[in-house]
Formats: C-alpha cells, structure tokens, sequence
C-alpha cells in the first residue's frame, strides 16, 4: 500500500473535508515537485553530455591538435625549448644557466611525449635486437 494512501487512512478518519483539502493539496505540491525534479534532472544530464562534449572536442587531450598558429603542439613545446636554450646561452651565473637547461630538457621530454601521444614514430632510434647476450 503507497505511503500516500496510508496517510489517508491514518489522518483522514473521522475528520471533515478541511483535512482530506489539506492532503489533496499535499499530494499537489508532491506530484509538482516530482516532476519539476524529473525535469530538472532530464536538462541537468543534457548539459552535462553537451558540457562534455565540448571538452572532448576542444579539450587538452585531442590528439594532432593544432596551436592558434597552426603549428602541431610538439612544434610549439620544442620552440619553447629553443627559448629556453637560447636563454641559457645568455645567463649569467651557473643557476640561471642550469635552470633553463633544466627546462630545455623538461620541454623537450614533453615534446617527445605529444609526439608518441599523436602517433608519430620516435626520432631516437631503438636498435631493433637487444645488445649482449
């Protein structure tokens, strides 16, 4: 038995039309708020697959992506290496020097690692038979 029509049975005994008024409105105001939920929820699992789907489709992780300049993003990480290069060239003092060289490298690491997630094949080539025994 609903929980609706035990209400009815246990508060509506006996009492005048004041009170089945009253449990009429309750169950209104019920009903309303169960399908403004439904509703809300309906549009709210909508926006959350549009929302995602945005982030798919112009998020950091799409593969071949291009910067605003056309150039791959691996392009772009090792022109930021080249910067970081150059700026080594012209520090003064060993921790600056070593600090952009530091992040010549980290650029560069990060280069390789877009080139393997886009699919391009390595520039540093692996012997093909292990060496030794």
């Amino acid at each position: 038995m609903p929980w609706a029509a035990r209400f009815d049975e246990t508060h509506a005994k006996g009492e005048g039309t004041k009170t089945k008024h009253r449990i009429g409105v309750i169950r209104m105001i019920l009903d309303i708020l169960t399908v403004l939920f439904f509703v809300l929820g309906f549009a709210l699992i909508l926006w959350l697959i549009v929302e995602r789907r945005r982030d798919v489709l112009h998020g950091p992780f799409v593969t071949n992506r291009r910067t605003t300049r056309g150039m791959k993003q691996s392009d772009q990480y090792r022109q930021n290496a080249e910067n970081c290069k150059q700026m080594a060239e012209a520090a003064q003092g060993a921790p600056a020097y070593n600090r952009y060289k530091r992040m010549e490298a980290a650029w560069l690491a990060l280069a390789e690692e877009q080139d393997w997630l886009d699919g391009v094949p390595s520039r540093v080539d692996l012997p093909e038979k292990p060496v030794g025994k």
